[in-house]
Formats: structure tokens, C-alpha cells, sequence
């Protein structure tokens, strides 16, 4: 963060310079002074911008930093929870709000019931990285555990209906919700800090941010690939809504220790998972010249991890802008909704009381009959872009 810690005293020197060469055009050629005086003009209203956005995004992580590490202090311990059905950002982000409670030598669990198949290998590597402690807490326990002094942070969620578990925030008092999804709070005024970015690639990046900018906490290996793993996942592969700043935790993380290998190695699922995937991804048909969608029919519970992969990969084909695949688990439908950006998925499954995020987002449905569900979602494709396809 050194680079965006000096910006503000970077931008002024810049715009010094500038006015000191006004003033010498003015002294030196005359009659080019009015050129010199626009140019100048349009290059301190350049370097202003720029300036004014990255101290803005500086100055926003740096209070929210400050906040949750003063929250982290004022607490006797911290409980970390992310959203139902846990993915990669979610625990990846959980792992580096682990690490920061654990900088302030803080009593800290992620609380977690579901260690899915697919986030199996990332969870034992973290309880042996921390053998003799146990990082995640069932969450009937958490519930009997926390008290008005417990801090209860939410990851990569930020409303009621999205957590591992709503009863938890019933006994906090103090909460703090950090998440990369448009607003969709509903969490009770007991929030002492909302820190969300819809502008960040996902919650990992922020909270990677978020100990690169406390110059004092300390990451373990496993952290570091955990945070990583949850960026790599939610750009795919930085190819979506990745920019510098997604780059530069990426980078931070490298430095850290995180290991490419070893998070390929944590993101292989079994043969029958491929198989589903590549049956979703042949049998998807057209809603649109550019929107696909197909129905994943692995009836398991890994079954998002197939249709969230298919979805991705329907994306690499050439002139698809968007992908929907639906997917059925435990008597209800559940859609996985990807985007390249020129159509905005969470606007557009908040019609069904989804989202998440412009690129990524889901929803899902009560009724337990898939094709029902498509159709509702072919409905809702056809009446939002009517004019576009006509």
C-alpha cells in the first residue's frame, strides 16, 4: 500500500510542478501563454481526478480498517461468518478476518456447520495450519456462545436471508458486515461498520486490502492461499472485474506465500462433477443471440459447484455476453447467473428476489420444479431486453 499511502503527497508535488511551468511560460514565451495556461489547465484537472478517486478508495479503507481493528480490540472474541453454502470468497475472506483478530491476540472462530466437498481440502488445510486450535465453531455453538461484548463479523454477505445462520445476530451486539455485493442490508441497527464495495472483485480482495493496509499483521501461507483462491474464483481466473487493485492483492498474496499449485490443486472435483459440467455446457440452448442457459442435473450436494462452473464456462464462448444455469437441491431450484458486464445480472435477478453481484449473481426459487423456474427466467430476459432484441 506504499504507493497509495504516498498519492496524496505525489499529486500535490505533480500539480506544484505544473504551475511552476505556467509560470515560466508566462516569463519565458508570452506570446504561447495562452496555449501553455489550457494545457496546464487540462492537465491539473486530469491529474485532480485521479488523484480524487484513488485517496477516496484509499481513504474508505483506511476508516474501515481502523474501525474493524478498534471493534476487534473492544471485543473479548470474534465469530466470523460467511453466506449459506459456503464458496471460496467466503471462506477465503473468513481466513484473512481471521488473521487480523489473531494480530490482536483475539479469541476468533469461523463459524461454520457445512464443510461442502468442494472446500474440503482448504478446510483441513486451515485446521492443520492452526493444530490446537480450534478455528471453525459449530454454529449451535457459536449461538450459545456469544455475548454483548463478542464482535460478529459477516463476510461476503450482507443480509439476513443470505447468512450461514440469522440466529447468531440475535445475541451480538456489535457486528460488522464487509461484503463486495450490492446492498441488500437488512441487519439490525447493532452494525457498528458496513463496509461494502461493489467496485472490488470480491470480499477477498477487500480484506486482502484490508491487512496490506495494516502494516502489522502477520499472514500464514494457508491465509494467503485462502485469500487468493477466493479472488481467482470470483474473477475467473481475472477475467472478469478484475482490475489493478485486484492485480495488486494478487501480487501482496504471492508475496505472502500463496502457492498457484497448491490452489490448483484445491480447486479439482471429482470425475462426476466434470461429467455434469460438461453435460450442462452441451446442453445449453439460446434465451437470447448472446444469453445462454442450461439446467445442471446432478442431484447432489455439490451440484452449485458444477452449475457455477458450467455458467463461467458458457461465458468463453465467442458472442456470449451472459449464462444462466439452473440446478435443484433439497426440493428447491437455484439459479447461477454470470455475466461479461453488458448485462447487469444482479439488476436483473433481483426481479426474483436474487442478486449479488453485476457479473455473478443468484437466486433462488421455492418451488422444486426447474422447468417452472426457467421459464420464469426466460420471461424475465424477454420483457427486460424486448427493445434490444427486437
Amino acid at each position: 500500500m506504499k504507493f497509495i499511502k504516498n498519492l496524496r503527497f505525489s499529486g500535490k508535488i505533480v500539480v506544484v510542478l505544473i504551475c511552476i511551468l505556467l509560470i515560466a511560460t508566462f516569463l519565458l514565451f508570452p506570446y504561447s501563454a495562452v496555449f501553455m495556461v489550457l494545457s496546464g489547465c487540462i492537465s491539473i484537472a486530469g491529474t485532480l481526478i485521479v488523484f480524487s478517486f484513488f485517496t477516496k478508495k484509499n481513504d474508505e479503507l483506511s476508516r474501515c480498517t481502523s474501525l474493524l481493528i478498534k471493534l476487534i480490540k473492544k471485543a473479548n472474541t470474534v465469530y466470523i461468518m460467511g453466506h449459506k453454502r459456503p464458496d471460496f470468497d467466503s471462506l477465503g475472506a473468513a481466513a484473512g478476518l481471521f488473521a487480523i483478530a489473531k494480530s490482536e491476540n483475539k479469541e476468533c472462530y469461523i463459524v461454520s456447520n457445512k464443510k461442502p466437498k468442494a472446500l474440503l481440502k482448504l478446510y483441513t488445510e486451515m485446521e492443520s495450519e492452526f493444530e490446537g486450535h480450534d478455528v471453525f465453531m459449530p454454529i449451535d455453538k457459536a449461538e450459545e456462545s456469544i455475548n454483548e461484548k463478542s464482535l460478529v463479523i459477516i463476510a461476503d454477505a450482507n443480509c439476513t436471508k443470505m447468512l450461514a445462520d440469522e440466529n447468531i445476530l440475535k445475541n451480538a451486539s456489535n457486528i460488522a458486515v464487509i461484503d463486495h455485493h450490492a446492498t441488500q442490508t437488512d441487519i439490525n441497527d447493532k452494525t457498528k461498520l458496513l463496509y461494502i464495495d461493489t467496485t472490488s472483485s470480491s470480499t477477498s480482495e477487500m480484506v486482502t486490502l484490508m491487512i496490506e493496509n495494516s502494516d502489522d499483521v502477520p499472514i500464514t501461507k494457508i491465509e494467503a492461499i485462502a485469500l487468493l483462491s477466493g479472488i481467482i474464483v470470483d474473477t475467473n481466473h481475472f477475467t472478469i472485474n478484475a482490475d489493478r487493485r485486484t492485480m495488486r492483492a494478487a501480487a501482496y498474496l504471492l508475496d505472502k506465500g500463496a502457492d498457484i499449485k497448491k490452489i490448483r490443486s484445491l480447486f479439482r472435483v471429482d470425475e462426476n462433477l466434470m461429467q455434469f459440467k460438461a453435460k450442462t455446457v452441451e446442453s445449453a440452448i439460446h434465451l437470447k443471440p448472446d444469453i445462454l442457459i442450461s439446467k445442471c442435473e446432478c442431484d447432489c450436494e455439490e451440484a452449485y459447484v458444477a452449475a457455477s462452473q458450467a455458467a463461467n464456462d458458457l461465458l468463453d464462448i465467442d458472442g456470449i455476453e451472459a449464462s444462466f444455469v439452473l440446478y435443484s437441491v433439497n426440493g428447491k431450484v437455484y439459479v447461477s447467473g454470470r455475466s461479461c458486464g453488458k448485462i447487469d445480472m444482479n439488476k436483473l435477478l433481483s426481479h426474483v428476489g436474487g442478486g449479488g453481484h453485476a457479473t455473478m449473481a443468484g437466486a433462488q426459487f421455492e418451488s422444486e420444479n426447474i422447468d417452472e423456474a426457467q421459464t420464469i427466467i426466460e420471461n424475465i430476459v424477454n420483457d427486460i431486453y424486448k427493445e434490444e432484441y427486437r
